[in-house]
């Protein structure tokens, strides 16, 4: 990664210039996306966060609005990632790091609803960057969420942190083509997993740093993914089971936990098209898993047997 930093003209340049999705995933190996804070209610939120803090990075950013409207002290230049997320007498709290050369803005809500005995009960403090806020401040004042799946990575947890009963290896499969992909022919994936399998599926168009020549670089398709799950024979149930992120960026993630066989579409806007295309599937048990459509011809087979 610094040498592609090098020759890319920065550290800055890795992230695809101002890309935070595409800067982690390039820094760590494992596959990335984002989602909104409006698409989720606080509740959920902080399970997810809570059950993948061992396994996934993530980088919150500051919603200018709210802050603004309610007169919050946050500041919106600062780096801002999660550090953990922990459950204190019958409370949701989320830990914070904050990182700028003028210090930590907390706006105060570390002091609001802050027990002490939390604050007390883990190592971090305030002076080296970190605050804590409850699931309902973090929900409200942070708009936007990078998560990366460390799926090339081992266990990453951090003392206190809570510790999985079975934390698995991820097996990976990957399929690539040069073909054109449009909207007109959108690829199609079959995954067949046992149950309570978790899969990480992430799609990746060519690098648009690779074929800058100039100053300028050609906007990346907006890709999606839509996950659909096998109800009988070839018939799919019409109800998502999971979608990601619908953007231009160069890649697009899902991820899900189930058992069964599933259909995985990848979808590219109406008058845009990806030369190349670079599926990769992370399952934490052993599956099949199967290309077609689009450049690689007819669709996924409807049978298959597990691959070891």
């Amino acid at each position: 990664v610094g040498s592609g930093a090098t020759s890319s003209g920065g550290w800055e340049a890795v992230g695809g210039g101002g890309s935070v999705d595409e800067a982690l995933a390039d820094l760590t190996g494992g596959v990335a996306s984002s989602f909104s804070t409006r698409d989720v209610s606080p509740d959920r939120l902080f399970l997810y966060l809570y059950e993948l803090q061992r396994r996934c990075l993530f980088v919150c950013r500051v919603s200018r609005a709210n802050c603004r409207r309610n007169s919050m002290r946050l500041n919106p230049l600062a780096h801002h990632a999660v550090n953990r997320a922990a459950h204190h007498e019958g409370h949701c709290f989320v830990q914070v790091f904050c990182s700028h050369p003028s210090g930590v803005f907390s706006g105060g809500l570390d002091l609001l609803t802050i027990p002490e005995t939390l604050v007390a009960a883990f190592p971090e403090r305030v002076e080296d960057g970190f605050f804590w806020l409850s699931i309902l401040d973090f929900h409200f004042y942070f708009d936007t969420i990078f998560e990366c799946r460390l799926v090339n990575s081992p266990d990453v947890g951090i003392p206190l942190m809570p510790r999985e009963a079975e934390l698995r290896d991820f097996s990976e499969h990957v399929f690539a083509t040069a073909g054109v992909v449009t909207a007109h022919r959108p690829p199609e994936f079959g995954v067949v997993v046992p149950e309570a399998c978790e899969v990480v599926v992430a799609v990746e168009q060519t690098c648009g740093r690779i074929l800058q020549l100039g100053p300028e670089r050609r906007r990346p398709a907006a890709l999606l993914l839509k996950v659909y799950e096998q109800v009988r024979g070839d018939a799919y149930s019409s109800e998502v089971v999971c979608r990601s992120a619908w953007r231009p960026a160069r890649g697009a993630m899902a991820a899900f936990r189930g058992g069964g066989s599933f259909r995985i579409v990848a979808e590219v806007g109406y008058g845009e098209r990806c030369d190349r295309l670079v599926f990769r599937c992370y399952t934490s048990a052993s599956a099949t898993v199967s290309a077609g459509g689009g450049p690689w011809g007819g669709p996924p087979p409807a049978t298959t047997a597990s691959s070891p």
